[in-house]
């Protein structure tokens, strides 16, 4: 009795002392909307996107820590991050675009970045980068990767049809010939999506015309209600009903544009570079497209007395998940800074085509090299992006109020007026609210 006693305490102290030696594991979620590739030349370490390097690097520096890379499946929405959030687990490093997780940027997500970092490491970041993101003084999110887009145009279609121009002065006179000769030669020559109502790549048109959603930073109404934009859905409406664009725009939204434009069926479209960069040699592999056809990016055709056309751009932003658990945090924090740091936003804009969020980081190298880079940055440089109030608490619901007065115009069963007409009062009453 004595013995088994004995036998029975000694394997009750090893179990304890083996309890108190192995620490329990910190297990953190990294999750992207996609990997960051690596480009030839950089050591790969073995892994197969700077994604799992970095998060197994940082498991080797912080013994104890395990971080799972999850990537969100993109063509189901939020279905990923919804599904981590509803089990209890979401993601403790978040990469995303600013638009979807704007909704999180707060205390009861998020961790505050003040309370963590330093004034010299926030200040690494550019200020125009960061500071849509700072909330009552509290820093929710830092910025991973600046985008931008452009009006993509097929350069071999252009010389098909014998014609060529200063982008940087051509007009909507200008670019209706140009649809025009494109149509005598079988061509489709761009892309208007209306199955959303106002597509944000099709918004641009009405900045073409001069003019714009707001007025300045006044939020609390639309401004977009003018002349210049009747003449804008007007022209819009008349290159489909000229047959110089894709038949049936209710049906078509942005996929519908980077599939055609990049299997070279469609000479333009708002468009990014990542989606030409990534799709092209895509298309080629997989046997849509012969071979890669010359491109570029530029602003879109200006209208009448327009100098300047602004594009869209976005950010994707690394948010922090904030637990009870102030060890969890600091640990959370430190990933985070990982997932914004040099390392990776470099990789980023030299595998992906993003552009660098970080104060005199400019890397070189992969897609910072391609022509259509430069192209990018130079819209945005000389045109601006577009202000559309993208985090406003009543954005969706504005830009949600396009839908049916532009599926009824072009269905035409209401004028360009009208249309307007009936978005400004949707669009005002979701503001008022």
């Amino acid at each position: 009795m004595k013995r088994t006693t004995f036998l029975v305490l000694v394997a009750l102290v090893a179990v304890a002392i083996g309890a108190w030696a192995a620490p329990k594991t910190m297990n953190l979620i990294w999750m992207a909307t996609g990997p960051v590739k690596f480009i030839a030349g950089q050591d790969t370490g073995g892994y197969p996107h700077w994604d799992a390097k970095l998060c197994a690097e940082f498991e080797k520096a912080n013994p104890g820590v395990k971080v799972e890379v999850i990537f969100r499946d993109i063509t189901q929405g939020m279905l990923t991050f919804q599904t981590l959030v509803a089990a209890g687990t979401p993601p403790d490093v978040w990469i995303e675009s600013a638009g979807s997780a704007n909704g999180y940027l707060n205390d009861a997500y998020a961790i505050d970045f003040k309370q963590y970092l330093t004034k010299k490491e926030l200040a690494e970041y550019r200020v125009d980068s960061i500071s849509p993101y700072i909330r009552n003084g509290n820093y929710y999110a830092l910025p991973q990767s600046q985008v931008a887009g452009g009006f993509a145009i097929n350069l071999d279609m252009l010389k098909l049809v014998g014609e060529k121009y200063d982008f940087a002065t051509w007009t909507t006179d200008n670019f209706l010939k140009i649809l025009r000769k494109m149509k005598d030669k079988g061509i489709m020559g761009t892309a208007i999506m209306a199955q959303g109502g106002m597509s944000g790549w099709n918004i641009q048109w009405l900045y073409a015309f001069g003019a714009k959603l707001y007025n300045g930073k006044d939020y609390s109404k639309v401004a977009v209600n003018t002349p210049a934009a009747v003449k804008a859905l007007n022209y819009m409406k008349q290159i489909v009903d000229e047959g110089l664009s894709n038949p049936y725009p209710l049906e078509q939204n942005e996929d519908y544009a980077v599939e055609m434009f990049t299997t070279g069926k469609l000479f333009s479209s708002a468009m990014q570079n990542g989606h030409t960069n990534y799709w092209l040699p895509t298309q080629v592999k997989d046997g849509k497209l012969a071979k890669e056809f010359e491109l570029t990016f530029v602003e879109f055709p200006h209208g009448p007395g327009v100098a300047h056309v602004p594009t869209y751009g976005y950010q994707a932003i690394v948010v922090a998940h904030r637990s009870g658990n102030e060890a969890r945090n600091k640990m959370v924090v430190k990933l985070a800074r990982v997932a914004a740091g040099p390392d990776y936003v470099g990789a980023n804009c030299m595998g992906n085509g993003g552009f660098s969020t970080i104060v005199g980081l400019e890397p070189k190298g992969g897609e910072t090299l391609k022509a259509s880079y430069a192209a990018i940055a130079n819209v945005a440089k000389t045109g601006g992006l577009m202000d559309m109030n993208p985090f406003g608490a009543r954005s969706g619901d504005v830009n949600s109020a396009w839908k049916e007065p532009i599926q009824a115009f072009f269905n035409g069963e209401i004028t360009a007026q009208q249309a307007l007409d009936q978005f400004e009062e949707a669009a005002n009453d979701a503001l008022s609210r």
